[in-house]
């Protein structure tokens, strides 16, 4: 009888020992403590930072910009894709409002913000003022079929003597546009009957063709 009783409180310590080993588990894992199902609060966002504080592009270049959350309990995350991006002075420099990408439009300064849950974080865009001397269009002289699409690009040469793809900050334009239709903003070009077509970008007040 003695026994028994002995292997009855036995098995009741060893599993009231069991389960706070469990609860301790419980408790010590997961969230670091913010488990609303407990009531505890969540880490609240603290800051939003940009980075790089400062940069500076040519004409036509282009820069990425990202933003990083910063919380209440020392974390860190990258909200880059997750910020609403704006340009304070898209004439000098545009700003992808969903990636963080700038360019820069003409010379000049322009304040980058990404604004994330009710906080903002903010860089500073140097365009450099190098003056677009001309225009080139690519390919040259492509032919394609009806129904088919032409890609092109504008290539700015600038007088510090520097080239660079400007298709981002160029207007397209088709002068036959029932022989191809293009895109003004992204340079694809459609081919819709048989004929020729004369391409142009035009930029800063220049333009060139294919």
């Amino acid at each position: 009888m003695i026994q028994t009783v002995r292997r009855t409180i036995k098995r009741l310590v060893c599993g009231l020992g069991l389960a706070s080993a469990v609860l301790a588990a419980g408790c010590g894992s997961g969230d670091q403590g913010r488990d609303p199902v407990l009531g505890l609060p969540a880490a609240s966002l603290v800051s939003v930072a940009v980075a790089p504080t400062t940069a500076s592009v040519a004409i036509g270049a282009s820069q990425q910009f990202t933003a990083t959350a910063a919380y209440s309990d020392g974390t860190a995350r990258d909200i880059t894709r997750l910020s609403a991006w704006t340009s304070a002075t898209p004439a000098a420099g545009t700003v992808d409002g969903a990636r963080g990408l700038a360019i820069g439009v003409a010379a000049g300064t322009s304040v980058i913000t990404a604004a994330f849950e009710g906080k903002s974080g903010a860089a500073t865009l140097t365009v450099l003022p190098a003056r677009l001397v001309s225009i080139a269009v690519a390919p040259v002289n492509p032919s394609i079929n009806i129904g088919n699409a032409q890609q092109f690009v504008a290539l700015g040469t600038f007088d510090d003597k520097t080239t660079r793809d400007i298709s981002a900050v160029s207007t397209f334009t088709s002068a036959s546009t029932g022989v191809a239709s293009i895109s003004a903003s992204t340079g694809l070009a459609l081919g819709k009957t048989a004929g020729t077509s004369v391409i142009a970008a035009a930029s800063g007040g220049l333009t060139g063709s294919a």
